[in-house]
């Protein structure tokens, strides 16, 4: 049963896929309301602390896109797992994380460096969808991101939305650092499909390789 269930949720996702042109949900409008709290968080932490880790770092799968060591990340939450450690540094975007975790399946701080060109790649988690919000990002002319065939230059405060599956990627040409929030979230999806998509999520969550993850970021 459950075979034909998963089954009936590929067949719905494969045939609603598209690369972007996706509307804003709802809840996304509570992290625009608060962009600003959550910019001056990130400043605080980057002059107290930093960037967060190489992506690769958490994540071997990312080794031949960081090859330079030019991009991190800072996970702040994942697959039910809140990161108490560097989330106590963030109150306000806390709050917001708390406050939809029944919608998003991951929140991250990626920060490319200056020169930085993340190679065209697909991610392979079919039941969710991307949107970066721009946190700190000077000279967004020189930052390009293409998803398929559109490419954006996303401005602080900004927001864009894709399916990650797709095959997409960033070229940082600016002089400075380029950070965006990053968010995860479910595919919007009729409740039956909903369910069906949300326990397919859960059972990757426990798989190893997630659990490798977590297990590097509470180190």
């Amino acid at each position: 049963m459950l075979r034909i269930l998963d089954q009936l949720l590929s067949k719905k996702l494969a045939k609603m896929r598209k690369p972007h042109g996706f509307d804003m949900p709802v809840w996304c409008g509570f992290f625009l309301n608060e962009v600003e709290n959550i910019q001056m968080e990130w400043k605080q932490y980057k002059e107290k602390i930093g960037e967060g880790v190489f992506i690769d770092e958490l994540s071997k799968d990312q080794e031949l896109l960081n090859e330079d060591k030019k991009w991190k990340a800072l996970f702040l939450y994942g697959y039910s797992f809140l990161n108490e450690k560097e989330l106590m540094h963030f109150p306000e975007t806390a709050k917001l994380i708390q406050n939809n975790l029944d919608e998003i399946t991951l929140v991250m701080l990626s920060t490319t460096e200056s020169g930085k060109h993340i190679p065209a790649h697909t991610g392979n988690n079919h039941g969710v969808l991307r949107l970066q919000i721009g946190i700190d990002i000077t000279e967004p002319e020189k930052c390009s991101l293409r998803v398929e065939d559109k490419t954006v230059q996303l401005k602080e405060k900004e927001i864009f939305i894709f399916d990650d599956t797709f095959e997409h990627e960033l070229v940082n040409n600016s002089n400075s650092n380029r950070t965006v929030l990053i968010i995860d979230y479910y595919k919007p999806l009729p409740f039956l499909y909903r369910v069906l998509n949300k326990r397919k999520i859960a059972e990757i969550a426990k798989s190893d390789y997630v659990q490798s993850v977590i297990k590097k970021i509470t180190k």
